[in-house]
C-alpha cells in the first residue's frame, strides 16, 4: 500500500469527503476490504485508520473517504491505498456540506513489486542462500533491472518497515545492488539486459532469526516489501546452521590452527545429517535443479576475509566463498561422510601452510561457509636423530625456521 499526502486548512471545522474514481483500484465487483483506501489523521495505518466506503449501488464507480477536521489550522491528512499496477491519471474531488468543492489531479505509475522464492526452502545461518525475484513485464514493460547500481535487495529486521531508508540492512547480510540474470544469455557484449523477467541475489546470513525482504525498483525513491510468491508476507526465517560447526583434531582449541603433513581429522555436530553414499537425490543450486549421488558434501576452499563496505555484489559475502569453488590442492571435495546422523567425520591432509574456509553441504542443500578460518601452519621438525656421538658428548642442535612458526 502506499501513501498519499494532502494537508487541508477548511475556513470552519467540518467534515470533508474525498472522492476517488473505483477503476484505481483492484475491487471492481467485488467487497474485499483489504483492498479498500483508508484515511487517517495520523502518518500511521495501523489503527488509527477509518476504512473509505463504497456506494451500495456498485454501478457507481467511485469510492469516498471522510475526514473531519477540528481546526482551522493546516492539518495532514493521510490516504492509504493500494492501486492496481499501471498507469493512472488521477482525479480526486474535495467536497462538504458546507463548501464549493474542489479537484485534485494527479497521475499516478504503479509498478510490480517483485515476489520471491528461496532456495533451500529452509535455510540456516551461514548457508549460501538464493533468493530469485519474479517481477512483471506488463503492463509498461517494466520488469527487473539487473545492471550494477539498478534494482536493490536489503534484509531488515522483521519489526522495521521496508520503506524507511534509514535502516540499513540487517548486521551480517549485506545490501545488494548488483543483481544477478538468471540466464546467462541475457549477457550482451559484457552488459546484461535491462529489463528482464526474474533476477537472482546470493546472500548468506550470519544471524538466525526472522527478516524482512525489500526490494528497490530502479528510479523508485524507497524499498517496498517484497512478498514470498503465493503469500502476502515479506518474512524470511533464517534458522540455526546445521551442522552447528567443526573441530579438528590434533588443533589449537583457541584458534583452530593446525600444522601442515599431518592426517587432520574434521568433526561435525548436528541433526539429520546423512552418511548414505549410494543415495540419490535432487540437488539445490541454481535453476535448472540435477540429481546427485551421495549424502553430505565436505571440502575445504580458500579463505577471503569479508569486504566492509556495505555495498556490493552478491558474490562477495563471505558466507558464500564455498558456493563455486573447487577444494583445494592437495584436499578433495568428501561426499561420504562416515559416522552418524548427528555426528559425521572425514579426513583431510594439508601441504601449504595458509587460511582456509570449511563447507559443508547436506544432501539436497546448499553450501554452509562456516565463519571461523582454518589456518594451517608449516610444519615443525618434531623429530631428529643424532649420529656418531657417544654418551656425555656435548650436542647442539641449531634449527632454522621461515619466521612464521616459532620452532
Amino acid at each position: 500500500r502506499i501513501r498519499i499526502w494532502y494537508q487541508l486548512r477548511p475556513l470552519t471545522p467540518a467534515t470533508f469527503r474525498l472522492t476517488y474514481p473505483v477503476s484505481l483500484f483492484d475491487v471492481s465487483g467485488r467487497d474485499d476490504r483489504m483492498l479498500y483506501p483508508a484515511i487517517s489523521l495520523k502518518g500511521s495505518e495501523d489503527g488509527n485508520a477509518t476504512v473509505c466506503q463504497r456506494p451500495p449501488d456498485l454501478t457507481i464507480l467511485t469510492m469516498y473517504c471522510e475526514v473531519t477536521l477540528t481546526s482551522v489550522d493546516w492539518t495532514d491528512v493521510y490516504v492509504y491505498m493500494q492501486p492496481r499496477v499501471g498507469h493512472h491519471d488521477v482525479t480526486v474531488q474535495f467536497s462538504s456540506a458546507h463548501f464549493v468543492g474542489e479537484t485534485d489531479r494527479f497521475n499516478l505509475t504503479v509498478l510490480q513489486t517483485p515476489t520471491w522464492t528461496i532456495t533451500p526452502i529452509q535455510p540456516t545461518a551461514h548457508e549460501h542462500i538464493v533468493l530469485i525475484f519474479t517481477g512483471s513485464l506488463y503492463p509498461l514493460d517494466i520488469g527487473l533491472n539487473t545492471l550494477p547500481g539498478e534494482d536493490s535487495v536489503k534484509l531488515i529486521r522483521d519489526n522495521e518497515d521496508c520503506r524507511d531508508n534509514s535502516i540499513p540492512s540487517y548486521y551480517g547480510v549485506w545490501e545488494v545492488t548488483d543483481l544477478q540474470p538468471i540466464d546467462d544469455s541475457n549477457f550482451t557484449s559484457g552488459w546484461r539486459e535491462q529489463r528482464m523477467l526474474q533476477a537472482m541475489v546470493h546472500i548468506a546470513a550470519d544471524i538466525p532469526t526472522t527478516y524482512n525482504v525489500c526490494y528497490k525498483l530502479r528510479d523508485v525513491d524507497n524499498y517496498s516489501p517484497a512478498y514470498r510468491a503465493g503469500t502476502n508476507s515479506e518474512r524470511l526465517h533464517i534458522g540455526t546452521v546445521n551442522p552447528s560447526g567443526y573441530t579438528t583434531s590434533p588443533y589449537d582449541a583457541l584458534f583452530q590452527r593446525v600444522p601442515t603433513g599431518e592426517d587432520i581429522f574434521f568433526s561435525f555436530l548436528g541433526y539429520g545429517l546423512n552418511t548414505d553414499n549410494m543415495a540419490l537425490t535432487q540437488a539445490a543450486p541454481d535453476p535448472g535443479n540435477t540429481f546427485e549421488k551421495g549424502g553430505d558434501h565436505f571440502k575445504i576452499v580458500p579463505w577471503v576475509a569479508p569486504r566492509q563496505e556495505r555495498f556490493k555484489s552478491s558474490l562477495e559475502f563471505a558466507g558464500t566463498l564455498c558456493h563455486g569453488q573447487e577444494s583445494i590442492n592437495s584436499t578433495y571435495e568428501i561426499d561420504n561422510m562416515n559416522g552418524t546422523s548427528v555426528h559425521t567425520y572425514a579426513v583431510q591432509q594439508f601441504v601449504y601452510p595458509g587460511k582456509f574456509a570449511v563447507c559443508y553441504r547436506r544432501r539436497g542443500g546448499r553450501w554452509i561457509t562456516y565463519p571461523q578460518p582454518l589456518e594451517i601452519l608449516p610444519h615443525k621438525p618434531v623429530i631428529y636423530r643424532v649420529q656418531g656421538c657417544v654418551d656425555m658428548d656435548k650436542v647442539t642442535l641449531q634449527c632454522q625456521s621461515n619466521g612464521s612458526t616459532p620452532l
